[in-house]
């Protein structure tokens, strides 16, 4: 049976965006650490404010495992509200996952129905821990093989 070959690109993105609207649709995903992650991008939205938290509490600490998590819910936040930067966020890592597979599976000659794969890795494992930055590594990576093999 022939597959149609603008069904099998489209699959990913498909995929992708069906994982990613709930998650900005409903009010908080069942991600266990989220709410610890939303409270950070706010100390950092609001740094030095003294009507948020007494001066000399927090200090910017750059450079941690989860920095471009927070750098992109900190940017999201200026332009929507902070629960839904974080929640944008965890849309994009969850959809970047699933579509950066299906760029490797075309890159291997293998079909891209096989990022569908990733599914269940990509939202168990976020919503289980928490573990968006982990998420983001592994994006990268993927989008990143194809061309570090050529």
């Amino acid at each position: 049976m022939q597959v149609d070959p603008r069904a099998e690109r489209a699959a990913p993105w498909v995929a992708a965006l069906a994982l990613a609207l709930p998650i900005v649709i409903f009010p908080y995903p069942p991600m266990s650490d989220l709410p610890h992650h939303e409270g950070l991008v706010g100390i950092l939205r609001n740094f030095g404010d003294p009507a948020f938290v007494p001066p000399g509490l927090y200090m910017r600490n750059l450079g941690h495992g989860n920095q471009l998590f927070h750098v992109v819910a900190l940017a999201l936040s200026y332009v929507v509200a902070l629960d839904l930067a974080c929640k944008i966020a965890v849309a994009i890592v969850v959809g970047a996952n699933v579509v950066a597979a299906g760029r490797l599976a075309a890159y291997l000659g293998a079909s891209r129905w096989t990022a569908l794969l990733v599914v269940p890795a990509a939202v168990g494992w976020l919503f289980l821990m928490g573990f968006a930055h982990d998420l983001i590594g592994v994006a990268l990576l993927l989008f990143a093989l194809p061309s570090l093999d050529r």
